[in-house]
Parts: structure tokens; sequence; C-alpha cells
């Protein structure tokens, strides 16, 4: 359940700098699928837009046979990172929150200095009948680390190798005791670009909210909660 707060402040910024192809705030960054005009990025709603079509008829990105085909692991031109929205790396106070993993960012071919757009699919109760997607929130946070090491979630800066990307995000106070959790170092990573700073190897991803024990995914169009990634 999160708190009903302002977000005055809120810099929408992977937004990573995510600096978002549709949001405001943070500079943009060169990015094919924003520049190029087509702001879908992979595993988004089918009406938000579609693919370029190859010489043979087939779609972007797949063979002649119609399977995928790409330029991330996996045999696919995206990449879904799951987020469960119980995980997060922010601060947490009375409240069963599960600690969001470290990812590497190796696994997904991506290494500093590249640039990579990213996308919220899915979407997640908040408590139950209540759509994050609803209320006007980044669905998706994100910060860089040089380390995969996470703090006790009592602590306020609990990614101990976060790399700051200028651009942020403001989480809001937790929803029991109002105790801060923004970070300078985290970003909005719902739906934009960003290139990768140096020294990262690993993300942290975690669900907008300030409660997690109540959070459930809501497998939006049978799609589980997550980011879809694009270099």
């Amino acid at each position: 359940m999160r708190a009903s707060l302002p977000l005055a402040g809120l810099l929408l910024a992977l937004g990573l700098p995510f600096s978002g192809c549709d949001s405001v705030g943070a500079d943009d960054v060169p990015c094919t699928a924003c520049a190029s005009g087509d702001s879908d990025l992979p595993g988004s709603h089918p009406e938000s837009g579609g693919s370029d079509a190859g010489d043979d008829g087939s779609s972007a990105g797949e063979d002649s046979d119609g399977e995928s085909g790409g330029d991330l692991p996996g045999g696919s031109t995206d990449d879904v990172i799951p987020v469960d929205p119980r995980q997060t790396y922010t601060r947490t106070w009375k409240d069963d929150a599960l600690d969001a993993p470290a990812i590497l960012l190796a696994e997904y071919g991506v290494a500093p200095g590249d640039v990579v757009c990213g996308r919220a699919v899915g979407d997640f109760y908040t408590e139950p009948g209540v759509l994050a997607s609803s209320r006007g929130y980044p669905l998706i946070t994100a910060v860089f680390s040089s380390s995969d090491v996470l703090l006790p979630s009592d602590e306020r800066d609990r990614v101990k190798g976060a790399i700051d990307t200028d651009d942020d995000v403001v989480t809001l106070a937790t929803a029991t005791d109002g105790l801060e959790t923004d970070v300078a170092e985290d970003v909005d990573a719902t739906d934009g670009c960003i290139t990768v700073p140096d020294g990262a190897r690993y993300v942290f991803l975690a669900a907008y909210d300030t409660f997690y024990a109540d959070n459930s995914d809501a497998l939006a169009d049978g799609q589980s909660f997550g980011l879809s990634l694009k270099k």
C-alpha cells in the first residue's frame, strides 16, 4: 500500500540518465528507439506501435522462419528482466519487503558506455484492487552499482557501490513512520534510455512504492511485471 503523498520535486529521469522518450524532466540521451521516432520498446502493448518489416515480409528482429532472433542474450531483441513488486533496494520500515537482487549487466550484454533503453511491462497491484499504473507515479526505479552488496533494509543508502548518473528520481518516505528513502544515485527506469556509467557492473531494480509486503503482480495482458531492455 502506498501512502497518498505528493510527488513535488520528483525528477522523472534507465527516464536509466533513462531519460524517457515520452517522460519529462531529464535531458534526452541518444537512443535508437527514441531518436527513430518509434518510442515503443519490445514488450510494450501491441497497440502502442509496430516494428519495421524485413525484405521477406517478416518483422524486424525475426528470422525468415518466424522465430525471433536478436542482439541480446536469449535470442531476442528484447530481454525482459522480471521485477518482483515486493522487492526493493530502498529503505523499508516495518514492512516484510524482499531484497532486490543485484543483476549482472554482462548477462544482458550490457557494459559501461553502452546506451540502453528500457520500458516497464506488465503492471502490479500496490494493494488489492489498485494498479500502480493508475496513479501517475513511476513504475520502476533503478540504481547502477559497482558491487552486488545490498545493506540491511533499515539503512537509507543500501546499495554499497551505487553510482550516480546525475539524473535523479525522488522516492517517497516509508508508509510507516515516514522514514526518508531517497538517495542521490537512483533513476526512473519506467520508460527511456540511458548511458551506462563507468564502473557499473550491476543494476538493482525496484517497483516504485512506499510499502511492499502487500504488492502483487497484476499479470497485465498476460505479461509479468518487469523491465524490457533494448540496446
